[in-house]
């Protein structure tokens, strides 16, 4: 959205943020942060995740190398019942890792016991953990309602 007023177009993309960062700061200081909308992102804007539940990977910092994929499968077992909650799956040999990478995990493709919708359909959430500079990270994922079976999950990253 565009208008000829760049205070409109500002407040069009932009969020209120409540935050606590500084020792005895007043809890819910407000600050408002844009939303990266167009490529490149702007230092200090939020990037969001589009309709597909992905980040356009012009609006992730450049590394000089541009975004890193990898893909895995995530096995949420628990032959006794009830189904796990959570799961977890080691990516390694991954050299383009350092302590400032910044790294997202997500849900997709198909596998023997779960379509690319499944996860959506389950509520899974997934996360990054565990980073190894140079070596990799683990991928934990959550199932609030408890699941069973393997999962494509992905990773999506630059350092």
């Amino acid at each position: 959205m565009s208008t000829e007023n760049p205070i409109l177009d500002a407040l069009a993309v932009s969020v209120i943020i409540n935050r606590k960062d500084v020792l005895n700061q007043q809890f819910w200081t407000e600050w408002r942060a844009g939303i990266a909308v167009n490529c490149p992102a702007h230092p200090g804007d939020l990037v969001m995740l589009g309709p597909l539940g992905t980040i356009d990977p012009c609006l992730l910092p450049s590394s000089g190398t541009g975004a890193e994929k990898v893909t895995a499968i995530i096995d949420f077992v628990n032959a006794d019942a009830p189904e796990d909650t959570t799961a977890s799956v080691t990516v390694t040999g991954q050299a383009w890792v350092t302590d400032a990478s910044v790294i997202i995990a997500g849900f997709g493709g198909v596998t023997a016991d779960h379509g690319p919708d499944d996860a959506m359909a389950e509520d899974l959430s997934a996360y990054v953990e565990n980073i190894v500079p140079g070596v990799g990270f683990d991928i934990t994922a959550h199932a609030p309602m408890g699941t069973w079976g393997q999962y494509e999950v992905w990773a999506l990253g630059v350092a």
